[in-house]
This record gives C-alpha cells, sequence and structure tokens, in this order.
C-alpha cells in the first residue's frame, strides 16, 4: 500500500515535504534566535507572515519546475534550481518585509538569513532521501511493454534516465507473452499498444489478467502519462470519441470571462508600455506600427491577428512583408528588424493580441492559430490535425511551454500531439499552471 502510495502521489508528497521543511526551519530559526522559552510567543508572531512567504515560495518552485517528475531526481541540474528558487524567494521575502513591514510588525533581516540557510539544507536533504527512495527495488513496478511501436525507444531511454520514476520496464514479443505464465499481479503493469489489441488470443489473456487486478492500459495512455502529450500512431477516431469530451461548457464559460476581465485589466496596466513600444517601432524602420496577420481560429474561422511590427516592410528585405509569400520563421531571421528581434526575444511584440483576447478571437491560453496557408499544409500533412480547432487557439499554450517554435512539418507534428493533450485534458487548474510556466518561459529564454 506504502509503495502504491508513494507511486501514485510522487509530486504531492515532495510539496508537502517542502511545507514541513519550511515550518522545521521556521522552529529551528526561532529557536536559534529566542531561545525555548521565547519560542512560543514568537512563533506566533512570525507564523502569518511565514504563511504568506510559503505561498511565494511554493509559486516560485513551480515556476522554476521543482515539481515535476523529471526535477524529482537529484541531480546535479536540479540542485542548481534549488539554489536559484531559494535565492530568489530569499530577495523576494525581504522585500516583502522591509514593503510591509509595518503591516507585519516584522522586518526580521537576520531571522530570514539564518531560515534560508536551515531552509536550503534540510530541503536538500529531503528531496534527496526522496529521490533515493524513489529509486529502491521495493518501489519499482514491473512494466511488460507488450509492443513493437516504433515509440518503444524512446520510452525506454525516458525511463532509463529517469529512475525516480520507480519503473522496471522489459520489452514482450506476443509470443513471449501468451508463453509468460508468472505474472506477478501485485506489481505489474502492462502496456499495449494497438496491434497487439487487435489480436485475439493476447486480448483472451489479457481479460484473464484484468481478473487477477493486474492493471492493462493502452500505450497511448502510458505514453501520456510520461511525456504530457498523444501519441497520433497510437490514436484513431475511436480515441477521439472516447476520450475527448465535448462537455466543458461551465470552463469555456468562465474562461471566456476571465479572458475578457484580465485582457481589459491588462491593456489599462500596460498602455505606457504600447506608447513605448509604438514609438520604437516607427522610428527605427518605416512602415506601420502594427502587423496584421489572418489565422486560424476556433472551428476554421479567419480572423486577423495583431502584432507589433518586428519585420522590414520592404518586400527586397522581407518576402512575406505583403503577406503573399508565407514563409516559416528562423532563428536567425535576417526578415527581422532590430529592434524587432529585441520584441521577439521578449515576447513583447505579442502585447497587441491583448485586443485579439478582448475581441474573442484568441483565448490566454489554447493551441497557437496557424496563418491558414500552413494549416492547409498540415491539415494534408498531420492526421487529424484540423481537430486542434475545436477549441479557441490562445496567446500561450501547452505545446508553446513544451515545445520550441515549429519550423517544419515534422516539429509541427509534434507541437500537435502536445495540443491534443491540452484538448483532452484543458481546465481552469491546467490554464493556470500554463501561464506560470509561461512567465517562466519568458524570464529564462
Amino acid at each position: 500500500m506504502l509503495r502504491e502510495m508513494v507511486s501514485e502521489h510522487k509530486i504531492k508528497l515532495v510539496l508537502l515535504g517542502d511545507i514541513l521543511v519550511f515550518f522545521f526551519s521556521l522552529f529551528l530559526m526561532l529557536f536559534l534566535r529566542y531561545g525555548e522559552k521565547n519560542i512560543r510567543s514568537e512563533f506566533k508572531i512570525h507564523f502569518f507572515p511565514f504563511v504568506i512567504l510559503l505561498l511565494i515560495w511554493i509559486i516560485v518552485f513551480y515556476i522554476i519546475d521543482l515539481y515535476s517528475h523529471t526535477n524529482i531526481n537529484s541531480t546535479i541540474k536540479n540542485k542548481k534550481k534549488l539554489v536559484v528558487a531559494v535565492f530568489i524567494n530569499f530577495i523576494f521575502s525581504l522585500s516583502i518585509f522591509y514593503i510591509f513591514g509595518n503591516f507585519f510588525s516584522l522586518t526580521p533581516k537576520t531571522n530570514l538569513i539564518i531560515f534560508t540557510i536551515i531552509f536550503i539544507f534540510l530541503d536538500y536533504l529531503w528531496r534527496y532521501f526522496f529521490s533515493w527512495l524513489l529509486q529502491q527495488k521495493f518501489n519499482n513496478k514491473n512494466i511488460i511493454l507488450l509492443s513493437s511501436s516504433t515509440l518503444n525507444s524512446k520510452i525506454l531511454e525516458y525511463l532509463k534516465i529517469n529512475p525516480q520514476l520507480g519503473y522496471s520496464t522489459n520489452i514482450s514479443t506476443p509470443e513471449e507473452f501468451l508463453k509468460n505464465e508468472t505474472i506477478d499481479p501485485k506489481n505489474t503493469t502492462i502496456v499495449v499498444d494497438n496491434q497487439s489489441f487487435s489480436d485475439p488470443e493476447i486480448l483472451k489473456k489479457l481479460y484473464s489478467l484484468i481478473s487477477q487486478k493486474i492493471e492493462v492500459i493502452s500505450l497511448a495512455d502510458f505514453y501520456e502519462k510520461l511525456f504530457a502529450r498523444i501519441p497520433l500512431t497510437e490514436i484513431n477516431e475511436e480515441w477521439f470519441i472516447n476520450e475527448v469530451k465535448s462537455n466543458y461548457h461551465l470552463n469555456d464559460t468562465i474562461k471566456n470571462i476571465l479572458d475578457k476581465i484580465f485582457s481589459i485589466l491588462f491593456l489599462i496596466i500596460l498602455s505606457p508600455f504600447f506608447l513605448i513600444i509604438a514609438i520604437l517601432v516607427k522610428i527605427t524602420s518605416s512602415g506601420p506600427i502594427f502587423y496584421k496577420q489572418t489565422r486560424t481560429g476556433e472551428n476554421n474561422k479567419i480572423f486577423v491577428l495583431y502584432k507589433f511590427r518586428n519585420m522590414y516592410n520592404d518586400p527586397l528585405l522581407n518576402p512575406d512583408a505583403l503577406g503573399q509569400v508565407p514563409t516559416w520563421c528562423q532563428n536567425e531571421d535576417t526578415r527581422v528588424t532590430k529592434i524587432g528581434k529585441i520584441l521577439r526575444e521578449t515576447h513583447l511584440d505579442e502585447l497587441p493580441q491583448l485586443w485579439n483576447i478582448l475581441r474573442g478571437d484568441i483565448s490566454f491560453v489554447g493551441p497557437r492559430p496557424e496563418r491558414p496557408e500552413f494549416a492547409e499544409t498540415l491539415e494534408k500533412e498531420i492526421p487529424h490535425y484540423l481537430f486542434r480547432q475545436i477549441i479557441r487557439p490562445g496567446l500561450s499554450g501547452w505545446a508553446q511551454i513544451k515545445f520550441r517554435y515549429s519550423n517544419t512539418i515534422l516539429e509541427s507534428k509534434e507541437k500537435f500531439e502536445y495540443d491534443l493533450y491540452y484538448i483532452k485534458n484543458r481546465n481552469i487548474f491546467l490554464d493556470a499552471r500554463i501561464l506560470l510556466k509561461t512567465i517562466q518561459f519568458v524570464f529564462t529564454h
């Protein structure tokens, strides 16, 4: 039972451990500073301010990506992430106490330094211990990969570099699987690809194993669990009917209301930036301030997307200046102006899309809208590609935070797998997660 709990709730356990470490660090700091006699009264004084700090620390940890399955592992990269996250939190905490010190009746400069040192030491030990625990044999779940899919090698490689996920995986051929009479019913999951599901003999054996309470899942579901994307090679029309629900009316209504409220709010708050950027675009290159481009929206509706112009308006420097020669963007794109390069790197060129959100063309979160010319090509090359148009596109999306900018059909196919994951699993909480990750992306790329 303990193994199942640890396996299914890894991230929640890491979060719970961080919270316990946070309060234990507070207790130790107060004990060192004020002694045993005064610790109760000082704890009451510090409790409320530090609860607020705890919320901030958890958000920063989340943005830095310390609450993902791959970052539970105790690697040098993840240790650096922990140090960076704690340092950022220390600066935030120090600023909050100095700005709102009168409200909290505290400006604990020394206390905060001692607390931070204790916390980073204890939290490192906690995360190291938990990573070690997840890699022990008693925590491993046996995975029988009954598959001949091309996805096998990617899955095996991913599990090899992420032992903390607790999977011990073996590939089995149909012949080996049918002869295997020693499957442990308590600690085994059988992952089956579409081809194996179509074999009557295999289906018969799977049916008998399910009655023994052995878990059987599709390769598509297992792949989705590992990579947060839907493998196109393992789904068909039946998958869309069974997995993608259409009863999202309440979620979509709430999302639409929030889109309107926050787009108005950000348009007002960011209006000074609009003015400054508009002046810079105008004085650094000839042409209009805004760039208008047709995109494909919900239900294939064509709309005009607005951006600050970041490319030259001269057809000699930019063949796409008149919108007649659609071209994939490149990393070192000669069509981009000097100020445009800065705008693209900081994503400030996309600020005018707040107007598109207010109009209802796009949402804050959703699949990125494609140009009709590209969409037409991708529909022919990528199975089920039109399905991404069943919901409103977005300023940011699951594919944007999980995958780089796509400039080939193959890369667009990979991004579409992330779009399908979002369409299947979309909700307000996933949207909030994407927006937090977008903030991280803007400041780290």
